[in-house]
């Protein structure tokens, strides 16, 4: 086992009773009947079950009604965990965090701590929090390792006496950009993860997930992983920017599709605001833009004359570009509008026609 946790076994790690939803193995596991367990849990993960799919890996893992078998405990957890569940996800991370059941890949282990992490698994927390600050399998980072013990901190005294003792990064810190480390569809969410070395003192990472249509979540958070609502079904992008302090600029990550097929990720974003009688132009306004593979958001106006914005000097040139396209305007009649929350690559058009 890693030396994360000296002493400790992974079934100690393991919740004590798995979840509802494979009731029939879990009845028997409760009785010890690990062979009826492991019947009813194979019938019930042919049918999709990530908790049965769990409950295998657990037998195989501790060694109850089989031999141990670390590398099928392996299988089965990463079944359960692509499947987002949050404790096979931990229990995948671990044992590639220490080479059980195969060579150790730490990279591959910081993204599953980072996926159960988002969805509050405490130990996982913990564990992302002590690779950041080693710099284990993600760039050495004291920021987000005091992020993420701080998160377990309440209820993990570890992470508590780990947090007492962090010393400050000794390194330069530049607004580089995020490195994505996975994202996935789950149903109706994404769990999505990157990482990045230390940035600038008030710098924040700006996630961006969209559909070819438009804009699906934009969050600005401190942390390197998230778990979002999303579209069941269709194409998805996501990417992440790291954002200075202020707007004053930004570095953004490269575009990551889910779902397949994909079309090409979009290089920008179209943010549309129109008043009642500018619509139909508004309307086809943003065929061209989503035709062009610009994701497109229509909302109401309220400024009182027609406008093209940006939000960073990177992406002047792309509202120039749509100012010198629309009737009335020209490339000069771009300007800057750094807003809170504004995200990077967005150009916000104003259609205010006359008499409205």
């Amino acid at each position: 086992m890693s030396s994360r946790f000296p002493g400790v076994e992974l079934a100690i790690l393991i919740a004590a009773a798995l979840p509802a939803t494979a009731q029939e193995g879990q009845r028997a596991f409760d009785a010890s009947d690990f062979g009826r367990a492991a019947e009813s849990w194979r019938a019930e993960a042919a049918a999709g079950s990530a908790d049965a799919m769990f409950g295998l890996g657990l037998l195989h893992d501790l060694g109850l009604g089989m031999p141990r078998d670390a590398a099928a405990a392996l299988r089965w957890y990463l079944s359960a965990a692509d499947l987002g569940h949050a404790e096979a996800q931990f229990n995948v991370a671990v044992m590639l965090d220490s080479g059980t059941g195969g060579p150790r890949e730490t990279a591959a282990a910081a993204a599953w701590y980072s996926r159960a992490a988002a969805q509050g698994n405490l130990r996982a927390q913990y564990n992302l929090g002590l690779l950041y600050d080693k710099g284990e399998g993600v760039p050495r980072n004291r920021d987000l390792a005091r992020l993420w013990l701080g998160l377990a901190a309440p209820q993990l005294r570890a992470a508590q006496d780990r947090l007492a003792v962090l010393a400050d990064d000794p390194f330069a810190r530049d607004l580089s950009p995020p490195v994505p480390l996975g994202g996935a569809r789950i149903g109706s969410r994404a769990e999505l993860a990157w990482t990045a070395p230390p940035g600038p003192g008030g710098s924040i990472f700006h996630l961006e997930l969209v559909t070819p249509e438009g804009p699906v979540a934009d969050l600005q958070t401190a942390l390197s992983a998230v778990v979002l609502p999303a579209p069941a079904e269709g194409p998805l992008f996501w990417r992440v920017s790291r954002i200075a302090e202020g707007n004053a600029a930004y570095v953004a990550g490269p575009w990551q599709a889910i779902g397949d097929p994909a079309p090409p990720p979009p290089t920008g974003r179209m943010r549309i605001l129109t008043a009642p009688g500018a619509a139909p132009f508004a309307a086809e306004l943003a065929t061209a833009f989503r035709a062009a593979g610009l994701p497109v958001e229509i909302g109401a106006a309220v400024a009182a004359t027609s406008a093209v914005e940006h939000g960073f000097g990177q992406d002047r040139n792309m509202a120039r570009d749509v100012a010198s396209f629309l009737p009335g305007l020209s490339a000069e009649d771009a300007r800057g509008a750094a807003l809170p929350g504004r995200p990077p690559g967005e150009v916000t058009v104003t259609l205010v026609s006359e008499g409205s």
